[in-house]
């Protein structure tokens, strides 16, 4: 649950559930609840492939090339530059290139896109949740889950998970359990498919119609509006009642200085 860092200033009187993990975007922490049980070590090498996805997506963030709008345009033989891990008496050196998948794009839109398909790949390997159509129709249990997968199986999430492997209502996720990463195909911008889209013009009302020529004339301005000398002392007041706040830091401190509670 996303909530703005003006939330816990405003509700003075809020308490953190003890078993909630706060992760604070603005500082880059992740806040340990007070009642956490011990986090499992992630199973390898899932763990390995997880981290190297993730690092390549926001490493790539930092390439000046275009963003690829359409893998199939490449092949594997086809070089992308990618920022990869150099060793220590390597840096001067030319970065490696390889074409990789995951990585199709500079932009925040497909680098959002990669992180995605990176968490569902992680999930659905071998060592976590990899076969759970087969476990859950043949009704038979994980051969020796790895503690990770089995403290994972006994969440919330996870039941949301497995009714999407096994009745997919959604063609992203159909597409990405089908190796397909393309965020034209995946992705839910705009931008990667709206020149495929052919426009419909429609008028609602003919040109020549009454409806047009009413809609032609402009409008009269009506005696009763024309501010009065008691109106505009009112409006006047109003307007040095309200007062713009510059952000919304300072209309949450103006509002605690009030006496507004917020219940």
């Amino acid at each position: 649950i996303g909530v703005p860092a003006s939330f816990f200033l405003y509700k003075l009187d809020f308490k953190m559930p003890d078993d909630v993990w706060l992760v604070d975007l603005d500082s880059n922490r992740v806040i340990a609840p007070t009642n956490a049980e011990v986090l499992p070590i992630l199973p390898e090498p899932e763990s390995l492939e997880l981290k190297k996805h993730l690092k390549q997506a926001l490493a790539s963030m930092s390439l000046n090339t275009q963003p690829i709008l359409n893998l199939e345009k490449f092949h594997e033989g086809q070089e992308i530059p990618l920022l990869l891990g150099r060793p220590s008496n390597d840096l001067q050196s030319t970065p490696s290139t390889e074409f990789n998948p995951l990585i199709y794009g500079n932009d925040v839109d497909s680098v959002d896109v990669a992180t995605r398909v990176a968490m569902v790949r992680f999930f659905n390997s071998a060592n976590v949740l990899q076969g759970f159509q087969m476990h859950t129709r043949t009704l038979r249990l994980f051969p020796r889950p790895t503690p990770f997968a089995e403290k994972l199986a006994r969440t919330q999430a996870v039941e949301y998970f497995g009714e999407w492997i096994l009745n997919p209502s959604n063609y992203a996720f159909q597409r990405i359990h089908n190796n397909t990463f393309d965020p034209a195909l995946i992705g839910d911008k705009p931008k990667w498919y709206a020149h495929q889209l052919q426009p419909i013009h429609y008028r609602v009302y003919d040109g020549n119609s009454q409806l047009a020529e009413a809609l032609s004339v402009p409008p009269e301005r009506d005696s009763d509006s024309d501010p009065t000398e008691d109106s505009g002392s009112d409006s006047q007041d109003y307007d040095d009642s309200s007062s713009s706040y510059s952000s919304l830091g300072d209309f949450v401190s103006e509002m605690m200085k009030c006496d507004i509670n917020g219940d």
